[in-house]
């Protein structure tokens, strides 16, 4: 948390040097007086000297964002820059010294703005070319993550904070710096106040360098300074505004009360500094010691307490050993526990280490391969099952590799041993400790040799029922009672003309499809034989067809239970009646007209009778009457 807070400072140290030099070079580029000045007409920022700024600023903030003991595009950004401000510092070092007079780092100020007609008025002084100079040395290479560079960091920033701290006294004097390294009027106040603060932000990016641990120790060192760092700046600042130097020594007073100052704040930081890292090095000191102390007045009384102690300990050893005996037999019973349940268990269990080598199965496999379950221990499978390890080792090398389990390996086997045991199927699993590291490999196996064949039997039935749907015109039906899934051949199509998207899967499709008249009897009478035991289901209806009309058929079915007489599968075929039925109609009715016409015949045979009788009476009538 206080590193935290440290590294916050050099990140708004950072900012708001940029944020001063960037408003002061856009100032000389634009042309603008006040602004280029910032604040201070007398001393104004020199152009290269914002140019520093915005330099400086950024990389202190980059390092102190970059993260810790990691090399990322922050901390590669905050190094390239602090290496430019260094070389800027440097050119203009060089310009002061050698007066070659090529202002290359001034060549983007506009002529307008030439205070006087010399470049010298609108370069950095030399004070504050050799403060940026240090400083971007000092940020490019002693604040790398290399700790051999940390002290070449810390001497650096010091005698930048040294020589920014001499321009602000200096300033505050009017006087001229040492060594002629510029006048009062061309220190700007804002360039060495910024690089005074700047060359602090680059100490504190490592809070645990010698020279920064003593000045933020919670220890004796760091109350002292936190105590006397006030009197640091307010005593020497005030020993220099009294002049006492100019009553010592008339001449060049201002001169003498500058360096008094400056030299005086200096020599009070490194003796503040010295007694703090000597305070911090005798608390650390007393911690050992208390530390010793403490180790060894809990010796002795584990020495006084190891006599009055010593038939406790011989109890304690006892019921430890009690207690581990009943631990050791509650393992000795789960083991036989846990053999028993392998060994009565009706699947084969096989156990593998990461070498492949067997370290447990049980019975059931021992009996199906043939030996003594304890002469599988520690070998391979390819040692005790050749005819197996083409099919095993592959699997096992592979859930190695992958970490993925095989839950269906299907087995085939050979030999003389237990003949009878032709097909198994394997689940193979990692086993992975609590790390989720594979330590091993489990295999359930279990006897499928009676499924499959019971499977090919099933295929093999299905295979000619299906041929038989093929070969018979009927409407042969398939109903999985449980599902209610119902399956048709191919004939319910060309019969009743529904295509295969009209035919839905379910028993309620069929019984939609009953006639209103004959539903509610055949869809009962179907599910009293499913429900009441019958084996047979025989009944006519008129089933709908695709376009709406009604075909005549005969319906059987016959029904599968299982051995406790449920209803599994029901399976039947349903006749097309319709023509035979209309042939039936047809023969009825012709034989119905026959019956008329011999009745016709009859009827008529005896009217001609009767009309034969009548005739020969009125012909003998009208004979009598004429004679009479």
């Amino acid at each position: 948390m206080m590193r935290e807070r440290l590294l916050r400072i050099p990140i708004w140290i950072g900012a708001v040097s940029a944020a001063l030099g960037s408003l002061s070079f856009i100032g000389w580029l634009t042309a603008n007086p006040s602004l280029a000045r910032l604040m201070l007409p007398g001393a104004p920022l020199k152009p290269n000297g914002a140019l520093a700024l915005i330099l400086l600023g950024p990389a202190l903030t980059l390092l102190a964002i970059a993260p810790e003991k990691q090399r990322n595009s922050f901390f590669l950004a905050g190094r390239i820059a602090g290496l430019l401000a260094a070389l800027l510092g440097a050119a203009t070092l060089i310009e002061h010294w050698t007066s070659a007079g090529l202002a290359f780092d001034l060549f983007f100020v506009p002529d307008e703005m030439l205070i006087r007609p010399r470049a010298l008025d609108v370069r950095m002084t030399k004070l504050s070319a050799a403060t940026v100079t240090l400083l971007g040395a000092g940020l490019a290479i002693g604040r790398g993550r290399d700790r051999k560079f940390s002290l070449f960091g810390d001497v650096t920033f010091f005698i930048s904070a040294a020589l920014a701290l001499t321009g602000i006294f200096t300033y505050a004097y009017g006087a001229l710096p040492i060594s002629g390294l510029g006048h009062a009027l061309q220190v700007p106040l804002p360039a060495v106040g910024l690089t005074f603060l700047l060359a602090l932000g680059g100490m504190l990016l490592q809070p645990d360098s010698r020279l920064v641990r003593p000045f933020i120790s919670r220890g004796a060192g760091g109350q002292l300074i936190g105590k006397i760092l006030p009197f640091v700046f307010i005593v020497p600042f005030a020993l220099g505004a009294l002049h006492i130097t100019q009553m010592l020594s008339p001449e060049n007073a201002s001169m003498q009360a500058a360096l008094s100052s400056a030299i005086t704040a200096i020599v009070f930081s490194l003796v503040m500094w010295k007694a703090a890292d000597e305070l911090n090095r005798l608390d650390a000191r007393k911690e050992q010691l208390d530390h010793e102390r403490a180790g060894l007045e809990r010796k002795a009384e584990r020495e006084m307490a190891r006599t009055d102690t010593e038939i406790g300990i011989r109890v304690a050893t006892q019921a430890a050993y009690d207690e581990l005996h009943k631990v050791t037999e509650k393992q000795r019973q789960t083991e036989a526990f846990f053999s028993g349940a392998l060994n009565s268990a009706p699947l084969g269990f096989i156990f593998w280490d990461r070498n492949l080598r067997i370290i447990r199965l049980n019975s059931l496999v021992a009996r199906w391969n043939g030996g003594d379950p304890r002469a599988y221990v520690g070998k391979k499978v390819e040692d005790v099952a050749p005819s197996f390890a083409p099919q095993v080792t592959p699997v096992l090398e592979r859930i190695l590799e992958t970490g993925q389990p095989c839950p269906d390996v299907e087995i085939l086997r050979g030999g003389d041993i237990d003949p009878e045991v032709r097909r198994l199927n394997g689940m193979f699993y990692p086993v992975a400790n609590s790390t989720g590291e594979i330590i091993g490999i489990v295999a359930v196996i279990s006897d499928v040799t009676r499924e499959h064949a019971r499977e090919s039997a099933l295929l093999e039935t299905n295979e000619r029922y299906s041929y038989v749907a093929k070969a018979t015109n009927d409407a042969v039906w398939d109903l999985d009672v449980a599902t209610n899934k119902l399956v048709w051949n191919e004939s319910v199509h060309s019969l009743f003309g529904y295509s295969p998207d009209q035919v839905r899967g379910d028993l309620t499709w069929w019984e939609e499809r009953v006639h209103p008249e004959d539903r509610e009897r055949v869809v009962d009478s179907f599910h009293a034989a499913v429900d009441g035991g019958a084996d047979i289901w025989e009944t006519a209806y008129k089933f709908r067809n695709s376009d709406g009309s009604y075909s005549s058929v005969v319906d059987r079915g016959y029904m599968i239970r299982d051995d406790e007489g449920n209803a599994r599968r029901a399976i039947g075929a349903m006749s097309d009646r319709t023509m035979q039925t209309a042939l039936e109609e047809s023969l009825r009715h012709s034989q119905k007209m026959d019956a008329v016409g011999r009745l016709s015949a009859g009827v008529a045979h005896d009217f001609n009778n009767v009309l034969a009788l009548i005739s020969v009476s009125a012909e003998f009538l009208l004979s009598v009457l004429e004679q009479g």
